[in-house]
């Protein structure tokens, strides 16, 4: 059988980015903010 679990976290990783694009950006910018470069 294939190992579940990662598949699993992974997907539900992308589930979250695909439905809360919001919070995502927020992060994104503050990550490019902190490095001092923009996206």
């Amino acid at each position: 059988m294939i190992d579940v679990p990662p598949l699993i976290s992974i997907g539900f990783a992308f589930f979250i980015v695909a439905v809360s694009p919001g919070p995502a950006n927020i992060s994104n910018a503050t990550i490019a903010m902190s490095k001092g470069r923009k996206i």
